[in-house]
């Protein structure tokens, strides 16, 4: 069985002087782009538009009857914000009215374009950011739009070894996703690869859907990730959407402990009684830290208001002579209350951490006190 497949190359008669791609990867695109004549082709990933100048020629050259469209979330050239993303592209437009098929899209990522471009998309060519999660994220939340036997384009396969070790995103997208591969093998390995789809790519996409536990190099904004959960939970299984939900939590929960944004309490626990002065408090947890932290309070007249469980663990309806209540039923109302995490548990923490709720969680030297200070409770 061939591992990869090999595509005889179209060498396009002008190259534009600012792309990035050289020769032997442009011509292997060309040579794609010759095979598949898609009717609809995407560029994620614009720059200064050298690639989507090649692109244009190389459509015009095989007269491939088609429309285009270019997306980069930047508005202005990394390189130099005093110019427009693609303004190559601008420039040798201008004044030719054949490249009307093409339109360019700045300012949004692609999950906020999607339906505007629409489905049935035959061609993708993906340079973005290289790094996770990047292209991995994006071919997921473009597949709901391609056609049933589309061809994805990655560039800077290698990128990781010569240049930044980061940049792993396109090659860890073209190992894990089941497809159709293209490779030039005859040379060097290449740093432009393809794949296309077939009947089993989207039985395991859940391979796909696991690359993202590699660590994120980036966390992409709240509004960003949004319009990824609007495709993705429109389009995407339970157990799939079960793992963007966990993972996407993950990656913005410990970037937060990265960079020292939770709520925690590392004072002395003597103190601590009076940092909840006039606060109406609740605890999360109805276990032996919780019993512990309960008592400290309570000695202190501190008034505890209610016990928190997760939902569907609530057992009891009082623990302590307190009530007891399921996160969902307080949710709505705890931004009014300060929730104490007493409970050793990540996906608490991060639940808390990112549900908007008024939280905090104590320095494990401050409950090693508090248990120590109340050994009796079992």
């Amino acid at each position: 069985m061939k591992l990869y497949q090999s595509v005889e190359k179209y060498r396009i008669s002008e190259r534009c002087e600012g792309s990035y791609i050289s020769d032997a990867n442009m011509d292997f695109i060309c040579g794609l782009l010759r095979d598949t004549r898609p009717k609809k082709i995407l560029e994620l990933g614009v720059a200064k538009g050298g690639s989507t100048v090649d692109l244009l020629n190389c459509i015009k050259e095989l007269e491939i009857d088609c429309e285009m469209y270019s997306v980069d979330l930047a508005e202005r050239y990394f390189a130099d914000e005093s110019l427009t993303t693609g303004y190559l592209a601008d420039e040798y437009k201008k004044d030719k009215p054949e490249f009307g098929f093409h339109k360019m899209i700045l300012g949004k990522n692609i999950a906020q374009c999607l339906d505007e471009i629409g489905g049935d998309i035959d061609f993708v060519f993906m340079d973005t950011t290289h790094r996770m999660p990047g292209e991995v994220l994006d071919f997921l939340v473009i597949y709901p739009y391609l056609s049933s036997n589309a061809v994805i384009v990655l560039d800077d396969l290698k990128l990781h070894f010569y240049q930044d070790n980061s940049a792993i995103a396109c090659t860890t997208l073209f190992t894990t996703v089941t497809a159709e591969k293209f490779l030039n093998t005859e040379d060097e390995y290449p740093n432009v690869g393809a794949f296309r789809i077939t009947e089993d790519t989207g039985k395991y996409l859940l391979d796909v859907f696991n690359a993202l536990l590699l660590p994120w190099f980036y966390i992409p904004s709240r509004e960003y990730l949004e319009s990824y959960d609007n495709i993705f939970f429109r389009y995407y299984n339970r157990e799939e959407l079960k793992i963007w939900s966990y993972v996407k939590d993950m990656a913005i929960y410990y970037d937060m402990v990265k960079k020292n944004k939770l709520n925690i309490y590392d004072g002395t626990v003597d103190q601590l009684p009076f940092a909840f002065e006039n606060t109406d408090l609740m605890i999360y947890g109805a276990g032996k830290r919780a019993s512990a932290l309960y008592k400290l309070l309570s000695e202190n007249n501190v008034v505890v208001s209610g016990f928190v469980v997760s939902d569907g663990h609530k057992k009891v309806n009082s623990y302590m002579g307190v009530p007891v209540y399921e996160f969902k039923d307080i949710k709505n109302s705890a931004k009014e209350s300060l929730i104490i995490q007493a409970v050793l548990a990540e996906v608490v923490s991060i639940k808390l951490a990112l549900s908007g709720c008024r939280y905090l969680m104590l320095a494990e030297p401050v409950w090693k006190q508090i248990e120590r200070e109340n050994s009796d409770i079992k």
